[in-house]
């Protein structure tokens, strides 16, 4: 979200609709440019619509709880199986032949055999798994076979792929950073007193009381000076580790705050 669009060139413009131009936007591709670090306010409105929209892996890349797999899939899917059979039994073998006995019983303190257990037949390709399933369409209607997926699919879930979590904490804490984000630039701007304070003059420092009066800014928590400095350290955090490539003492450009710069007469 922060660097979207950074490789593009700066004097690329999304609007562009001729093919035949070297800024030219495909129909279906999203309006960004390579504007980064411009303010967000200098950016178009379509830009600034299309980067404050998070959106997950089901969007981003339009899946599909089950689909129909490809042909070609089930002879990658026969031939892991194939290979995983092999193996197991190439393993049962050399043991038989460092542990058994002549008379075909199992030597005294062997081991236990490596197992012969039934193979999954699937395979992960692409976004999911191609796993091969027996559907009895003739026998069964679609409630019926509903309801059984349903019964059945905690234990089809393949034990590395649990159910994800739906209370969406990803979103969540992008949105977060967001917030960190507005705080450390706002107190660029102002001090936090400038911000929380009432303006001396009427009309003076509209930006401070639109923040302060703002609903994202409106819970008890955001009146503690304390947690705006927090949320402004929480930046820098996330500023690390989307960079981690510059140097340990980099900062972004709106990182001093105006409290100290007036505390150095800057």
């Amino acid at each position: 979200m922060f660097v979207s669009g950074c490789a593009f060139d700066r004097e690329r413009t999304w609007q562009s609709d001729d093919p035949d131009a070297p800024n030219y936007k495909h129909a279906d591709a999203p309006p960004l440019t390579g504007s980064f670090p411009d303010p967000w306010q200098s950016l178009h409105e379509d830009e600034r619509k299309a980067r404050a929209h998070i959106s997950n892996d089901k969007e981003a890349c339009r899946l599909v709880p089950v689909k129909v797999g490809h042909w070609s899939d089930a002879k990658r899917v026969a031939a892991w199986c194939e290979l995983r059979a092999t193996e197991q039994h190439r393993a049962r073998l050399a043991w038989e032949r460092e542990h058994m006995a002549p008379g075909g019983y199992p030597k005294d303190g062997a081991p236990d055999p490596p197992p012969l257990g039934d193979l999954r037949p699937g395979l992960f390709i692409g976004a999911g798994e191609t796993l091969l399933l027996e559907i009895a369409w003739q026998d069964f209607t679609n409630e019926e076979i509903a309801d059984y997926f349903r019964k059945v699919i905690p234990k089809l879930r393949h034990p590395t792929a649990p159910a994800p979590d739906l209370r969406g904490h990803k979103p969540k804490d992008l949105r977060a950073d967001l917030v960190s984000l507005a705080v450390m630039r706002l107190l660029h701007a102002y001090t936090f007193n400038e911000i929380a304070g009432a303006p001396k003059a009427a009309g003076e420092l509209p930006e401070c009381r639109a923040v302060w009066e703002c609903r994202q800014f409106a819970g008890a928590k955001w009146r503690d000076a304390g947690k705006w400095y927090a949320a402004r350290r929480s930046a820098l955090k996330t500023f690390r580790a989307l960079f981690p490539f510059l140097p340990k003492d980099e900062t972004p450009r709106h990182w001093q705050s105006k409290a100290d710069r007036d505390k150095r007469g800057q």
